[in-house]
């Protein structure tokens, strides 16, 4: 499921990289992206699509808004469940990652430790009290959830203390596994679909390389030379371009070649929806959803942040001004959830 911050206060980074590589494989199938703000989403739909969950007061909570045949029966005014019970804490960003079992997973500050951040996972219907997956002395923080939602990419700094591999959690199988460590600075920016992939850049130098899981063969795409030393980058798969920022300066590449030339306007961040019907450009005043193959826009309201787009991509969430909309893209109507 894709999911996306309520605000984005930097340039940070996201990818998405669908036909580069040289691997037949990899031609067909388009990468999960970052969102520009690691905080991630503060809203998102059940795998089912009957309820939604969001983040209010430093909880998490939950409307249930499809009965069993999957009509909606959501209406205005109607009382949300509360799924945690935190009190002074917040569940952190806010951020919270619904995946394909009936489990929340979520980032918030080590109870011993505050200054560490944990990951926990929770029922989504409230029935258990959340788990810590990532005990111990160590710093973890959420990097995303793959397209299905079984897995949840994160950093931790477990083995070395000033280092940050990076992990994935299987929510099937309760388990987390290094899928990349970190011998350097190096910062994830993407993975996958079939979750053999990571799409890696070595800051500043802004050196892009994709490390293959299984074999942990590392292959180069693009190293920028010159003198401006490339803090952030955002690859967009409709130019083929790779996008680099420096310095206040915006830069871009031909994904070919290493040269670099000023770019106009950019998106701060990009994604598909689940199966790759539309297209999100995240801009800092509001996001656009276009569908990937012809272009058209949906027409959402001007400032409008892309939350989630639902398994089945009949609907939407949206954030304008700390209020949360659901959006129903076959009808084209919209209903305000919550104020978060």
């Amino acid at each position: 499921m894709m999911l996306y911050p309520v605000r984005r206060t930097i340039l940070f980074l996201s990818l998405v990289l669908p036909i580069i590589f040289s691997a037949p494989d990899a031609r067909a199938q388009f990468w999960h992206a970052l969102a520009p703000d690691a905080t991630s989403p503060a809203a998102g739909f059940s795998n089912d699509e009957k309820k939604v969950f969001f983040v209010h007061n430093e909880n998490i909570y939950t409307f249930t808004i499809a009965d069993k045949y999957g009509r909606l029966t959501f209406a205005p005014g109607m009382t949300p469940s509360q799924i945690t019970a935190f009190n002074g804490t917040q569940p952190v960003g806010p951020a919270l990652h619904i995946t394909s079992r009936p489990l929340i997973v979520f980032e918030r500050p080590d109870s011993t430790t505050p200054a560490n951040h944990h990951l926990y996972a929770v029922k989504d219907d409230g029935s258990s009290a959340p788990e810590d997956i990532t005990p111990g002395n160590q710093n973890a923080h959420i990097l995303g959830e793959s397209y299905n939602g079984r897995y949840i990419y994160f950093t931790s700094n477990k083995v070395h203390t000033n280092k940050l591999d990076v992990y994935r959690y299987d929510t099937q199988q309760n388990t987390s596994d290094v899928v990349f460590p970190n011998d350097a600075n190096y910062r994830a920016l993407a993975w996958s679909r079939d979750q053999t992939r990571l799409l890696m850049i070595e800051p500043p130098s802004g050196a892009l390389f994709e490390y293959d899981i299984e074999s942990t063969t590392r292959t180069p795409l693009i190293m920028p030379t010159g003198s401006v030393q490339y803090g952030d980058a955002l690859f967009n798969p409709a130019w083929h371009t790779l996008f680099l920022f420096a310095g206040g300066q915006e830069y871009v590449t031909d994904i070919g070649s290493n040269e670099i030339t000023p770019a106009g306007k950019a998106p701060s961040g990009i994604d598909y929806s689940p199966n790759g019907k539309y297209l999100i450009e995240m801009f800092p005043d509001g996001d656009t959803v276009k569908e990937a193959t012809t272009g058209i826009a949906l027409q959402l309201p001007a400032g409008s942040h892309i939350e989630a787009i639902a398994p089945k991509e009949t609907m939407l969430l949206y954030t304008i001004r700390g209020k949360l909309y659901l959006f129903d893209i076959v009808k084209k109507t919209t209903v305000e959830l919550a104020t978060l």
